[in-house]
């Protein structure tokens, strides 16, 4: 469902910026005959979803996270000898850096929500995604752009934005550079009040204005999700992953959650497990103590746990603390204004 050029640029907060202007520089690529597990490392060092395929810098495909769960679910115990070819898919959609932006925008839906920047020599220069576009958006213009992906064959929110950000504390592990906040350092100023006391602002939305205040978890969560214990095999969560066409499995243990194992945690695994990822058991692979909310809760409760926590799904359960459904924001899409569809996406985005 392609943009009309004249439409994109409408969308735009600033129709004179090229591609080259906002394009992702900071990515990693592989030849095709980089084995498997070398892959599943750089998708996992270059934090993104897609990882480009060259030969001689000239772009030739894109393996996915999702072509690595494919291939552990139909071969898992050969893995070890499969390469970028054998998972790539071939015919990347790609761009000129010295093109509009507006042609971008343009192309992005029918492109899956990424695209392969070309130098003027033709070579891989860079990759341009929805987080990148985004901020260039109004909010409308993003709700607009994120509605017509989700609107075509296999789109999903997950696959358009960046996994989320490591938690600071583990960045600074592996980055002792200093990492700032992106808070303003303004000092408050001094108020004019003859009590000094400082005024509530008025505020520009309230959250009636971006969902109905009525609804509940209930009405917008996946019910009945398919479910692993902790001593369930990483093999188990990827047939489920096939077969339920799904992102995320809750780990349960007498119905209660206790962990969450996603599809790109599985397939990042393999660069620590590559000879026994298969009969790994999920509770060395899951990630615990997730986060709750009553089904009877409001929407309203729900996006606001979802960017506190800076998450993208959230597990509903009942007054007996049993897994009844998940909620995530995809759920949300069909059910938020498009103010609010514009800035529950700027949220996720931001979170990267």
């Amino acid at each position: 469902m392609a943009l009309a050029q004249q439409e994109a640029s409408a969308l735009l907060r600033d129709p004179d910026l090229k591609v080259v202007d906002v394009m992702r520089t900071d990515f990693r690529s592989c030849n095709a005959g980089t084995p498997m597990t070398e892959v599943v490392m750089a998708l996992r060092q270059s934090r993104m979803r897609i990882l480009p395929v060259t030969e001689a810098q000239v772009p030739v495909g894109i393996v996915t996270e999702t072509a690595v769960m494919t291939a552990l679910a139909a071969q898992p115990a050969t893995c070890d000898g499969l390469t970028a070819r054998d998972l790539m898919t071939g015919h990347p959609t790609m761009i000129s850096s010295d093109r509009p932006l507006s042609e971008a925008l343009r192309m992005l839906p029918d492109a899956g929500g990424r695209l392969l920047v070309l130098s003027p020599e033709r070579r891989l220069d860079g990759i341009l995604t929805l987080a990148e576009l985004a901020p260039q958006l109004s909010e409308i213009g993003l709700s607009q752009l994120v509605t017509r992906m989700l609107g075509e064959p296999g789109g999903n929110l997950d696959d358009m934005v960046p996994p989320p950000s490591p938690p600071v504390a583990a960045a600074r592990e592996t980055d002792p550079t200093e990492i700032h906040s992106k808070k303003s350092q303004a000092q408050p100023h001094a108020w004019d009040s003859p009590t000094g006391a400082h005024p509530e602002p008025v505020p520009l939305l309230t959250a009636s204005d971006l969902i109905n205040p009525l609804l509940h978890v209930s009405d917008a969560m996946t019910p009945s999700p398919r479910t692993c214990s902790p001593a369930s095999t990483a093999l188990e969560a990827v047939l489920i992953f096939r077969d339920a066409d799904c992102g995320v499995i809750p780990v349960t243990d007498g119905g209660k959650p206790v962990g969450v194992v996603t599809d790109r945690e599985i397939a990042l695994a393999l660069a620590d497990h590559e000879f026994d990822l298969a009969r790994t058991p999920l509770s060395d692979l899951m990630t615990g103590d997730p986060i709750t909310i009553a089904s009877d809760a409001t929407l309203e409760a729900a996006i606001d746990s979802l960017g506190t926590h800076g998450i993208r799904r959230l597990l509903a359960v009942d007054d007996s603390g049993l897994l009844v459904g998940i909620l995530s924001w995809p759920d949300l899409v069909p059910l938020l204004s498009d103010r609010g569809l514009g800035l529950a996406v700027s949220r996720i985005i931001e979170q990267r």
